[in-house]
């Protein structure tokens, strides 16, 4: 349960981080660039304390792909917390956990028990209602908040996914250098991708990046040790709703009791239907 307290803490974190940001008028995209040097350096470093693992094709493949996964689905997210607000974008993101979730009961053969089942749907329930408002303008529809909401969803699922196939698939020895790889490939495509911009990085911005990238790192060493702890083995569902739900209640009551974000009655009963979701799942 530790390491996925601290996947939650890393989560939490990230997101409210990146909304102050936005709040002081940083530039995120800079915040984010730069939090792959931290992130990568902390990566590295626990390399180091836990002994070369060797380094496998798996391993150099995983991390190529969620060095270009990760930053850009951290761009989708920042700019949905910009435009709808912290409340609103956690709880869209926290919707991606049917990525992993239906991969693991449908391919992996996981166990799906009545308190399982239960608690999936809950969590189904309380994501359905703390969804992003769609509203009209003059215009018309907002068609972003439309492409936002798919698109969001299926990059972050992928990125959930990555790091479970890895879980799956990875040496179990080499889940720091994997993080650590992640975190390097993030850095060398982001440099790229703003070299390409011509988007030079604040120093303020890349100050802050640095914050940001030892607890963004954190939470992902923290997925990996509770998808392979012994109280979730076999059990990645159980592991993706506990966190999603706890992210999205957190997330929620910071948005609100900080940046005063509105909630409509719907946005709250899913909150209950969030607290529904983690006590069954702990009953498992």
């Amino acid at each position: 349960m530790l390491f996925l307290a601290l996947a939650i803490f890393g989560s939490v974190f990230t997101a409210s981080f990146i909304k102050w940001c936005e709040s002081r008028k940083i530039d995120t995209v800079g915040v984010i660039a730069s939090n792959y040097l931290s992130g990568s350096l902390l990566g590295w470093t626990l390399v180091w304390w836990d002994g070369w693992p060797g380094l496998s094709a798996e391993t150099v493949g995983f991390g190529i792909g969620g060095g270009m996964l990760w930053p850009s689905a951290f761009l989708v997210f920042r700019w949905g917390i910009r435009r709808y607000g912290l409340s609103l974008s956690i709880s869209a993101a926290n919707l991606s956990l049917c990525v992993p979730v239906t991969f693991g009961l449908s391919f992996l053969e996981e166990a799906l028990s009545l308190a399982v089942l239960l608690g999936l749907g809950f969590t189904l329930a309380s994501l359905w209602m703390i969804r992003p408002q769609v509203k009209r303008s003059e215009t018309g529809r907002d068609w972003k908040a439309l492409c936002f909401f798919p698109v969001l969803l299926g990059m972050l699922g992928t990125v959930s996914l990555w790091t479970n196939l890895f879980n799956i698939w990875g040496p179990a020895p080499q889940r720091f250098l994997y993080v650590t790889l992640v975190f390097s490939f993030s850095l060398v495509f982001s440099m790229l991708a703003l070299l390409l911009w011509k988007r030079p990085v604040p120093r303020r911005a890349f100050l802050w990046g640095q914050v940001l990238g030892i607890t963004n790192a954190l939470g992902i060493v923290g997925l990996l040790g509770a998808l392979r702890s012994e109280t979730f083995t076999h059990h990645s569902a159980i592991v993706y709703s506990l966190h999603s739900v706890s992210v999205m209640l957190l997330g929620t009551l910071i948005g609100v009791g900080i940046w005063r974000e509105r909630m409509s009655r719907r946005n709250w009963a899913g909150i209950g239907f969030a607290v529904a979701a983690v006590v069954a799942l702990n009953l498992r």
